[in-house]
């Protein structure tokens, strides 16, 4: 048990930064997604009126 325990943790650790860095991409993509589709309507409105 006591041998087998580093091991573990290190994997769970790593997984977990995996996880981390994952889901902070997919924030940042989701984010810029959301600017450019703003800045794309407030054209559209401007070239509209």
């Amino acid at each position: 048990m006591l041998m087998r325990n580093p091991e573990m943790t290190l994997v769970d650790s790593l997984d977990r930064d995996e996880e981390i860095l994952a889901s902070s991409a997919r924030e940042n993509l989701l984010g810029q997604v959301i600017v450019i589709l703003v800045v794309v309507v407030a054209i559209l409105l401007r070239s509209l009126s």
